[in-house]
């Protein structure tokens, strides 16, 4: 099973993250002029995830996971091409994320990408897929039954080594998110309701078209800023 730390989220939380600050070269030029753009891919369990209801009722937490479908796997290297594509980058070394060192901050363990032989300047890039099942104490039409859904998505996080063994986030946006039709059950809905009423596979389509469509306008947003930029030194 592939090593998943944390999320994507959670890496921007950690202090030995820190955000870009007033460094005026633009993330393209980081990625024209990077020597080595290495990329790991991140896919975290779909875990439970129970809703609060405004009483304060809640379902219990189950511990079962479940890991994505293979054919998942095979639609990240798209999203990693498609983004090559339209940033220009014309080499991505893929690596492995089990082979990331593990540090430990403030009793919480992360994955250290600063490592691996990296020079200040690098950038990492790490796609995380990451999924719920979403329990729901009632709503304001039924709110004695249970109700519940699913969601399935990407993030894509870009990462610069500097100095002091850190990174900084350069960028990080979702780039892919599937919300799955809400299914009622009687009670709180356990593992194999939410296995059987939402199976990831049958949500492919809808998550590749998701992608498709959000990572051409993050990429646009990121040529869009650069060139802002690149006309304000005229």
């Amino acid at each position: 099973m592939k090593k998943s730390i944390i999320s994507a989220l959670v890496i921007l939380l950690m202090t030995t993250t820190v955000f870009a600050g007033k460094d005026k070269t633009t993330l393209k030029e980081k990625i024209d002029r990077s020597e080595k753009i290495s990329y790991y891919l991140d896919m975290q369990p779909i875990v439970h995830n129970p809703k609060k209801s405004s009483t304060g009722k809640v379902c219990k937490k189950f511990p079962e996971t479940t890991i994505f479908p293979l054919s998942f796997e095979a639609e990240a290297s798209n999203i990693i091409d498609l983004f090559s594509k339209e940033m220009g980058i014309n080499s991505i070394v893929a690596e492995d994320i089990t082979n990331v060192p593990v540090k430990t901050l403030s009793g919480r363990s992360m994955n250290d990408y600063s490592k691996g032989g990296r020079k200040e300047g690098d950038l990492v890039i790490v796609l995380a897929f990451h999924g719920t099942y979403n329990s729901h104490k009632g709503n304001n039409t039924s709110p004695d039954a249970d109700w519940n859904t699913a969601t399935f998505g990407a993030n894509l996080t870009i990462l610069e080594v500097i100095s002091g063994g850190r990174t900084k986030v350069l960028k990080t946006s979702n780039i892919a998110l599937v919300s799955a039709t809400m299914v009622e059950s009687k009670t709180c809905a356990d593992y194999a309701f939410f296995t059987t009423n939402f199976p990831v596979e049958n949500y492919k389509k809808d998550f590749i078209k998701s992608y498709e469509q959000k990572l051409p306008k993050l990429t646009g947003k990121i040529i869009k800023k650069h060139n802002k930029a690149v006309s304000k030194r005229k």
